[in-house]
């Protein structure tokens, strides 16, 4: 089979007479059968993400489910922050690294995330 994944996502805006908005929609072959999901709490130390059977990294969906802090995702776990995501944002990018990780900045926090071969 092709095109196992979907991807999609909009953003918009509207302020003082101005608006743009931006949408895409695009399928992916998934490279194997494997994803993992759930609920991981990302503490102040990098720490990788717990990636399961999951053995070709693929598209990752984070959601900080914080209400207050943020959270730093690295390419690995030595690496550098690649993205931040403040309290209540999300993420959806293809991942490039073999041992991605993540770390928060105040204080431990709750992040959903989807992460599935491609």
């Amino acid at each position: 089979m092709a095109n196992e994944i979907t991807i999609s996502g909009a953003l918009s805006f509207s302020k003082a007479g101005l608006s743009a908005a931006k949408s895409f929609n695009f399928n992916v072959t998934m490279s194997g059968s494997n994803y993992e999901e759930g609920s991981f709490s990302v503490p102040t130390s990098t720490t990788a993400i717990p990636l399961g059977s999951v053995a070709t990294n693929g598209w990752l969906l984070l959601i900080n489910k914080d209400a207050t802090n943020y959270v730093e995702y690295y390419t690995a776990t030595a690496g550098t922050a690649a993205v931040k995501l403040l309290a209540g944002e999300a993420a959806l990018f293809r991942v490039d690294g073999a041992a991605p990780a993540m770390k928060a900045n105040t204080a431990q926090v709750e992040v959903d995330y989807l992460l599935i071969e491609a």
